[in-house]
């Protein structure tokens, strides 16, 4: 189900925040850009 696919993504996300604590902080920073690029997108359209 999705919320297995989820769980397995948030396992990752944590074992990447242990080699690097910057993980959260760069997804965060890429989510913004994400909806920065489809606000544009859906205006162009």
């Amino acid at each position: 189900t999705n919320k297995m696919i989820y769980d397995k993504l948030e396992i990752i996300e944590e074992r990447l925040g242990k080699l690097t604590g910057k993980v959260k902080l760069n997804s965060a920073i890429i989510g913004v850009i994400i909806l920065i690029l489809v606000a544009i997108i859906s205006r162009i359209v």
